[in-house]
This record gives C-alpha cells, structure tokens and sequence, in this order.
C-alpha cells in the first residue's frame, strides 16, 4: 500500500491502485477515473460555411465520444453576435446523456450570412459564468468583431482600436478568478495567436491550441485525453489530509484512543 495512514492524525496519499478499487493496475485508463466538468463554446459566426461547420460539429461530438462512459459532464453554448446556453452541464456515463450533448451540437446551423453573425468573446465567455464548469473550451474561427453582452459593441467587422479583444480578455479573467480554466482552440489561418493566448495562458497546446478545420476532429480528441490523464494524475498526487483528535479527558497524560498505525511493506515492523 503506498499510502500513509495516521489515526488521529492522518495523511493518506491516494494512489492509482486506491483510485482503482485497489488493484494497484496503473494500466489503461477506466471509464470511472477520468470526472471533468467543461463548459463547451461554439463559434457560429458568418464566417464559417456549411462545410467547416460541419467539420466543426463532427469535431466537437467526437469530443464527447472521447469521453463517453466517464463521469465527466459537458454543458454547450453558441455564440455570434451574442451567446446562448444551450444545455446545461450533462453527464457522460450514460449513452443517454452523451447522445443528448450531440445532439445539441449537431443542431447547430452555419453557413449564415446574417447582422448577428459577428464573433462576440466577451459573450462567449461571460455565458459560461452562471455555469459549473471547471474547464471552459473555446472553439473559434476568428477575433472577436463585437463586444458587450448584447452584442452593442464592435463594429462587427474589425477591432481596430483592440477594444474587443480587451473586453474578451477581461470576461476570461473573471473566469479564472472563478476558479475555471480557460482553454481556447483556434482553427484556420484567419485569427491571430496573441488573442488566444491573452485569454487561456500562452503554453502552446495546453492552454491554446492552433488547427485546421480538417485536422480539429483528431486535435480534440486528443485534448479529450490530455485533460482526463491531467485529472487523474492530480488525484494521484493530490494528498487528502485528515487531522483528527481524540477525546481529551483527565490530566495532560491521558488521550484517549490515541492510535498510531503506519503501513509498511512488511506488515510485522507495524506499531
């Protein structure tokens, strides 16, 4: 056991054999060990056509699949001009629950060319606020042309004096200061790095990621397995303290049901 055990004050170090029903496999990762919690963001701006999105929405239910049977939960929102929640946080490990967040995804439309199809971040990421996710993933074709909640700011063409990128930048803040990470996928040649980076982290394939609209499927299903192994090697390294003390009673040399167990490999040389 690689644990350590204290009664009445213990610190037990969780492993992948406690984290596997202790059977000590470190091996293949089970569905029950990978638990992530992520809000999904979908741009539909103007800009990208009936086949990108289709590429998009393949992508992006190929990112549920990587997770299907875990316990991990998926909540989808759009933007444009503005962003809408679409479902809320789902969880994976039923079929039932992983069709449902397809679904939603694949009734996405595109190919628009509407006066709500700009690209508003600041939207986007202020939509994810109210929800309980600890990882928000941005996916997008291009800058951010509006600002504001309602979408009143912006040109919706441009952002030439960098005022909605500024606004996006402050939105993704709030979230980090909420605990969430922020993640941000670009696709296409049509949107700058420095945007990406300014609201996730500049560690390139971590907290951005640079594809193709052909090549985004295979990028997200590995992102899918990048977070899950994150997950997992936080609960293996993450100690889980437990300090307890026993009833005092009488003078200073009496402690009640004080206990000191230490797990060894040879279970004789316990005290």
């Amino acid at each position: 056991d690689d644990g350590l055990n204290v009664v009445g004050a213990s610190v037990c170090y969780e492993t992948a054999a406690t984290n596997n029903g202790g059977t000590g496999d470190t091996g293949a990762i089970s569905d029950e060990e990978c638990g992530l919690k992520i809000g999904l963001l979908v741009d539909r701006s103007n800009s990208i056509s009936v086949t990108e999105g289709t590429k998009i929405k393949n992508a992006a239910k190929g990112f549920v699949d990587a997770l299907n049977g875990t316990p991990s939960q998926i909540s989808v929102a759009q933007f444009r001009k503005t962003a809408t929640q679409t479902l809320g946080l789902t969880s994976l490990q039923n079929p039932e629950g992983a069709t449902s967040v397809k679904n939603t995804i694949d009734a996405y439309t595109f190919g628009t060319s509407d006066s709500s199809g700009s690209t508003n971040w600041e939207a986007a990421f202020y939509s994810q606020q109210a929800v309980n996710a600890s990882i928000v993933v941005i996916l997008t074709d291009g800058n951010p042309t509006k600002r504001g909640i309602d979408g009143s700011g912006g040109t919706g063409y441009d952002d030439a004096g960098g005022y909605n990128i500024e606004a996006g930048i402050a939105r993704a803040n709030e979230l980090k200061a909420l605990g969430k990470r922020v993640i941000a996928v670009g696709i296409g040649d049509d949107l700058s790095v420095n945007n990406l980076i300014a609201v996730s982290g500049n560690i390139a394939n971590e907290d951005y990621f640079t594809t193709s609209f052909d090549a985004l499927g295979a990028k997200l299903s590995a992102l899918a397995t990048q977070l899950c192994l994150e997950d997992i090697e936080e609960v293996i390294v993450t100690p889980v303290i437990d300090i307890s003390i026993s009833s005092f009673v009488g003078s200073l040399y009496e402690l009640q049901s004080a206990q000191l167990t230490v797990n060894v490999t040879n279970p004789s040389e316990a005290t």
